[in-house]
């Protein structure tokens, strides 16, 4: 999922004079994998990829801009679709590179974590635990503990927690469902324990956050 926000005009900032040698976008987006934490969010270094003319790289980063200033009917759903192209123009880029900055994605280098993962992510609610992940990757606990912790950084109770707050607090805010049943949804019996879990993840009650209203601007595709 690409999750834009756009609710911000374009500002630009020219320095010297005559034209540019070198433009600068800056942007911010988040790229999760299904219900996931941002799969971007433990970089800690620029993604460095050098692309031609015949990539249209260039072309597409200019129509985002022309979009967001010319803020026309369909600008957002216009500048997510472009957005995505460029990412996986990234992607693709970065496959055909020697040294890929995907292989920092562990989770996806790790096809038995991931399909642990993936059970998590399809099915929040069940009553997973460490025996019955360990078994979905074919692993022993230990090594299941071990291979989760150098994927994710964390243990993989933790992610599942945090997994199923942020799946909760997107039904909440969907208001389709009361907060009993939001609870059942992301795996707890007791309405007690849903809300200590989401007050922890979130800073709020599950009521407080269920009548808060999201941004305008935010655009998710």
């Amino acid at each position: 999922m690409l999750s834009l926000d756009l609710s911000d005009k374009v500002e630009t900032f020219r320095a010297g004079h005559g034209d540019p040698q070198v433009s600068v976008i800056c942007g911010y987006f988040r790229a999760s994998y299904g219900l996931s934490i941002d799969l971007f969010a433990t970089f800690r270094g620029p993604i460095i990829e050098q692309f031609e003319d015949f990539d249209h790289l260039s072309y597409n980063l200019k129509s985002v801009l022309a979009e967001l200033s010319a803020r026309r009917v369909g600008m957002r759903a216009m500048t997510a679709a472009v957005l995505k192209q460029v990412l996986v123009t990234l992607l693709r880029r970065s496959l055909m590179s020697a040294k890929t900055w995907t292989e920092r994605f562990a989770m996806l280098s790790d096809p038995q974590i991931a399909r642990a993962f993936a059970d998590m992510v399809e099915m929040p609610g069940a009553p997973h635990s460490v025996q019955s992940l360990s078994q979905a990757a074919g692993l022993s606990r230990s090594a299941f503990m071990e291979r989760f912790q150098r994927a994710f950084g964390q243990p993989p109770m933790l992610a599942l927690r945090e997994l199923r707050m942020r799946h909760a607090a997107k039904l909440l805010q969907a208001q389709a469902l009361n907060i009993d049943q939001v609870a059942l949804a992301v795996g707890y019996n007791s309405r007690s324990s849903f809300s200590r879990a989401f007050r922890q993840a979130h800073g709020r009650e599950p009521s407080v956050h269920r009548a808060t209203k999201r941004p305008s601007g935010a655009e998710h595709t």
